[in-house]
């Protein structure tokens, strides 16, 4: 870590919501190809450095300027320690990493072969969870002849050869930050070192705070509605069902508090919560954060730790972390043995919405149960994962441009993503 006389990574400018227009307005309605070639031979790619487990120690913090120091401290581990040791079903062979560009970092993934964990994985992110949503939806997405063409689309477009971009193995991914000229140089280093794999750049939300969506796609990326999150504004509502869990948590006889550290017990629990509920009760799919992990994220400061103990036991956590589009939830556990009327999940949502109230900012409470958050005042937003295919052969793109097409409209569809 540096200094503290030493210049600080700038922390990103908090923003309350707003929807710009979609699709972002760009100086040319698509770029040309010449524009394109001729960006992609600048040399560019050069002025990249990028860091392993073997050369992270080397990297100057305080010549990175679009991340936090909390943000770096939690890359860099992830690099040095191996994404394997704080997440317990995370590929083995993979590649994990920091590219550097003129002071903007961004952490990536590498992966060459069909992987089941949706980090990392267009094809169990996009097929087969989109499988999993098709099951738990209300009968208007049960269509199984769209099942079958994303699934042979999938295989055919060799979704498994993939670079991740703003990989950071959150629900909830940080918003990216970077200029053109970045983006433009990590695509040519990309292209050049693995230049039978398409490139994916993730958390692209609608509402986009930092501008990077007209950047990517004047760099020609493609764009995927990847999922619905819900966003409650400043300006929302307090409805009824929001105010009766504000005096849930605020009258509830156990013990509430942000934790600054975890002790290697509560960090135990803390695991044990969230995969009994991710793991054990969703899905496979999900990453396996353990211990290990959660004790990074606490105590690097990267994440903010709220906790529900009763006895001096774990019953609920949630973490979450501010960024340029407010504060977002990264994941949370509870006590699914614990009686409804208990409201674990509904503090631990509270406790979130209440700090976004106090501090003027957007909640991005993530996907799923669409109703509870509906009546909480939150409405849906689009996520989208930009995709580049340019580099590829004529017949990959035109797959990719149509397995897009099916998966926007069948998202569309979809009540309870």
């Amino acid at each position: 870590m540096p200094d503290t006389d030493a210049p600080q990574a700038a922390a990103p400018t908090l923003a309350r919501f707003a929807i710009p227009e979609w699709p972002p307005p760009v100086c040319e309605a698509r770029p040309t190809e010449d524009r394109i070639r001729s960006d992609a031979q600048s040399g560019a790619g050069d002025n990249c450095v990028v860091y392993d487990r073997e050369t992270i120690d080397t990297l100057d913090t305080r010549a990175v300027n679009n991340l936090t120091p909390p943000q770096l401290a939690y890359a860099a581990a992830m690099v040095k320690d191996g994404v394997r040791h704080y997440i317990s079903n995370a590929p083995e062979d993979m590649t994990y990493g920091l590219i550097v560009h003129r002071g903007c970092a961004l952490p990536f993934t590498v992966t060459d072969k069909a992987e089941t964990v949706f980090p990392v994985s267009p094809k169990t992110c996009w097929v087969d969870y989109a499988r999993l949503l098709y099951r738990k939806s209300d009968g208007r997405v049960r269509a199984p002849a769209s099942d079958f063409v994303l699934g042979a689309i999938g295989r055919a477009a060799r979704f498994e050869r993939l670079i991740t971009l703003n990989n950071w193995w959150l629900t909830n991914n940080p918003t990216p930050r970077f200029s053109r000229e970045n983006m433009r140089a990590f695509i040519d280093y990309f292209t050049a070192a693995y230049p039978g794999h398409m490139i994916v750049v993730k958390s692209i939300p609608e509402s986009d705070p930092t501008d990077v969506a007209p950047i990517l796609r004047d760099q020609g990326f493609d764009f995927v509605k990847f999922r619905f999150m819900h966003f409650r504004s400043p300006q929302s509502p307090r409805t009824k069902n929001f105010r009766a869990d504000q005096n849930l948590l605020r009258k509830t006889k156990l013990k509430t508090y942000y934790a600054n550290r975890l002790t290697q017990l509560q960090a135990g629990e803390c695991e044990r919560l969230y995969q009994s509920l991710y793991i054990e009760k969703h899905t496979q799919m999900n990453t396996a954060l353990n211990r290990r992990w959660m004790d990074l994220c606490c105590n690097s400061g990267f994440l903010d730790f709220f906790m529900i103990e009763d006895e001096g036991a774990i019953r609920g956590f949630v973490v979450s972390y501010e960024d340029a589009l407010g504060v977002n939830v990264g994941t949370c556990g509870y006590d699914l043995a614990a009686p409804k009327k208990a409201g674990l999940y509904r503090m631990l949502v509270a406790s979130t919405l209440r700090k976004g109230e106090a501090e003027g900012l957007t909640v991005n409470l993530s996907t799923s149960v669409p109703r509870f958050k509906h009546l909480r005042g939150c409405h849906r937003v689009i996520e989208y994962e930009a995709v580049y295919t340019r580099h590829l052969s004529p017949a990959t793109r035109i797959l990719m441009r149509g397995f897009a097409g099916v998966y926007n409209n069948c998202l569309k569809k979809m009540r309870c993503a």
